[in-house]
C-alpha cells in the first residue's frame, strides 16, 4: 500500500495518522497516473465504481472494485471486455467467497451432505444505515448473491421481487427476492434497513439434513441439523398423511477463519502477480450485478418473473467469465421480460423510423448531475422497453462509450454547453446507421417552454423526484441540434 486518494481531508488526516508510510491525495486522478502503481482498489459511493475502475483499467492497472461491482450489466460487460483485452487483473469485492464458513458450506453442498437441496432462504436485516445514491438491493445483496452463487455453483434461471420505499420514498429501503434455480430449487433472500435487529443468516434445507450458517454468532456459525420429514414406508404421499418428523443430531463444526478482507486482498495480489483469475473475478461480478439490476426490473413490473437467460445455468463457475464477454457493451437482455411488460406507443423514441419488434437498442443519459443522471436511466429502463442504458457524467467519458457502439437515444442534460454537444451528436450521425440516432434533453431548453417528447411515459415527468429531492422539469424533444 503506498498511496490513498480521498476527497475528503477528515478521512486523509485519518489514512496519514494511522498509516505514515502511505502518500495522501485528495484527487484518484494522481494514483491512475502513476506509473509506481501496477494495482487500485476501488472503495468509492456505488454510483462511481465503474467510472472509477474504468480509468483505472485504461491506465493498465490491475484493479479489485467493492461491491457492487457495477450498478449495471453493461457497466459490468464493459469492464471485464478492457480487463481481458488488456490482459489485466479484474475483481469482484465478493468478500465473503473468502470466509472460512462459506467455503465449508460449499464443500458441504458440493458433497451431498444435505441430500438434494430444496430452497435457501436468506436474511441480512439492520436498522439503517439509509443510503440515497443506492437502495437496500445494491448495498445489502451482494452478499448473498455472491455466496449463493459461489456455494451453489449454479445461476438462477428467473428473478422475481418486490420492494418497498418507507423512509426516502425514493429509495427502496425494503426488498424480497426469489430466485428460481430450476430442479424444484428456490432461494428467498430479504434485505432490509428497517429491522430492529442486526440479522446475517442464512437456512440450506436438503431433503437429507439442514444447514444453518449465523454470520453474527461467535461460536456457532455453522449448525448442521440431521432434521426432516420422512414418510412412513408402504405409504403414498398422494393418498396418505403418514409423515414423521426426523430428530437427529446437531454439529457445530470448528471453523478455523482468518479474517475475509484480509483473505480477500491477498489473494488480489496473488492474482495480479501470478496473472491467475481471481475466485470473485469478472464474472461473479457481472452475474451478480445482472441478477440485481433483473430483481429491479421485477421490482418495477410489480414483481413479474425476470428471466436469465444469457447465462447457462449448468455452466462451471468460472466459465461465466467467457459468457460475459460474448455480450457487447450495452446488452442487458436479463430485464426484457419486464420492460416488455409495460405498455409503450409503437413509434415513441424513434418518431418516424419506427423500431422493429424484439430488437435491443442502446440509450445514453449524460448529465453531469448525478441524481438526475440515474432518474432519467431509471425512467427509460422502466417505461421503455427495448432499451439498454449507459450513463455518463459529461462528453469525454460519452465520446469514449460512442467508440465502441452507436447509441440510437442520446438524452442530454440541458446543462451541457451546445456547441460541444452538437459535435458529438454530428459525430454519432457520421457513423454507420448514426442517423436514427434520436436527441433528447433532460430539463428545458430555448425558452423555457418545453414539451414533452413522443417518448416519454407519463411517470417520466410526474412521477417521483430524483434522490436528492429536486425533479427534472420535463424531456423535451431537442432534435434540431
Amino acid at each position: 500500500m503506498v498511496m490513498a486518494a480521498d476527497p475528503d481531508i477528515e478521512r486523509r488526516r485519518y489514512v496519514e495518522n494511522m498509516y505514515p508510510t502511505v502518500t495522501v491525495v485528495a484527487e484518484s486522478e494522481e494514483v491512475i497516473a502513476s506509473p509506481d502503481i501496477d494495482a487500485i482498489v476501488v472503495a468509492t459511493p456505488a454510483r462511481t465504481h465503474f467510472h472509477q475502475a474504468r480509468r483505472a483499467l485504461k491506465a493498465g492497472k490491475h484493479v479489485l472494485v467493492e461491491k457492487p461491482f457495477a450498478t449495471s450489466l453493461a457497466e459490468a460487460t464493459e469492464l471485464a471486455r478492457i480487463a481481458s483485452t488488456n490482459n489485466l487483473v479484474l475483481m469482484a469485492g465478493h468478500t465473503f467467497q473468502y470466509a472460512g464458513a462459506v467455503t465449508y458450506i460449499r464443500d458441504i453442498i458440493g458433497k451431498g451432505e444435505l441430500g438434494d437441496l430444496t430452497y435457501v432462504r436468506s436474511l441480512r436485516l439492520n436498522l439503517g444505515q439509509f443510503r440515497t445514491n443506492i437502495n437496500v438491493l445494491w448495498d445489502l445483496a451482494p452478499h448473498d448473491l455472491s455466496i449463493l452463487l459461489y456455494v451453489l455453483e449454479r445461476f438462477p434461471k428467473t428473478v422475481q421481487a418486490t420492494g418497498r420505499a418507507r423512509v426516502n420514498h425514493s429509495v427502496v429501503d425494503v426488498a424480497n427476492v426469489t430466485l428460481d434455480f430450476g430442479d424444484q430449487l428456490a432461494a428467498h433472500i430479504i434485505v432490509s434497513w428497517l429491522d430492529p435487529q442486526k440479522v446475517r443468516k442464512m437456512t440450506f434445507v436438503g431433503d437429507r439434513k439442514m444447514l444453518v450458517y449465523d454470520n453474527m454468532s461467535p461460536s456457532k456459525k455453522i449448525q448442521i441439523l440431521d432434521k426432516g420429514i420422512e414418510i412412513a414406508p408402504g405409504h403414498d404421499p398422494a393418498e396418505s398423511f403418514e409423515y414423521a418428523h426426523r430428530q437427529g443430531d446437531i454439529l457445530i463444526p470448528t471453523i478455523h477463519e482468518a479474517e475475509p478482507l484480509y483473505v480477500e486482498c491477498e489473494h488480489f495480489i496473488e492474482c495480479c502477480q501470478l496473472g491467475k483469475i481471481p475466485r470473485s473475478g469478472a464474472a461473479s461480478g457481472a452475474a451478480v450485478t445482472a441478477i440485481i439490476e433483473a430483481a429491479q426490473q421485477s421490482i418495477r413490473s410489480g414483481g413479474k418473473a425476470v428471466s436469465l437467460d444469457m447465462f447457462d445455468g449448468a455452466a462451471p463457475f468460472e466459465d461465466w467469465l467467457d459468457k460475459t464477454l460474448t455480450m457487447l457493451p450495452g446488452a442487458t437482455s436479463t430485464v426484457s421480460d419486464a420492460r416488455a411488460a409495460n405498455g409503450s406507443p409503437a413509434n415513441d423514441a424513434f418518431g418516424e423510423h419506427g423500431r422493429e419488434p424484439g430488437q435491443r437498442y442502446k440509450a445514453m443519459v449524460i448529465d453531469p448531475d448525478e441524481s438526475r443522471r440515474v432518474f432519467a436511466a431509471d425512467a427509460l429502463i422502466a417505461f421503455e422497453p427495448g432499451f439498454d442504458v449507459v450513463t455518463v457524467r459529461g462528453l469525454d467519458e460519452a465520446s469514449e462509450w460512442i467508440e465502441t457502439f452507436v447509441p440510437d437515444l442520446l438524452v442530454m442534460s440541458e446543462n451541457i454547453e451546445q456547441s460541444a454537444a452538437e459535435e458529438l451528436i454530428d459525430s454519432v450521425r457520421k457513423m454507420p446507421n448514426g442517423d436514427r440516432c434520436r436527441v433528447v434533453s433532460v430539463g428545458r431548453v430555448g425558452n423555457g417552454e418545453a414539451a414533452t417528447a413522443p417518448w416519454c411515459h407519463a411517470a417520466v415527468s410526474e412521477g417521483a423526484g430524483s434522490q436528492s429531492g429536486s425533479r427534472p422539469s420535463r424531456m423535451s424533444s431537442h432534435t434540431e441540434n
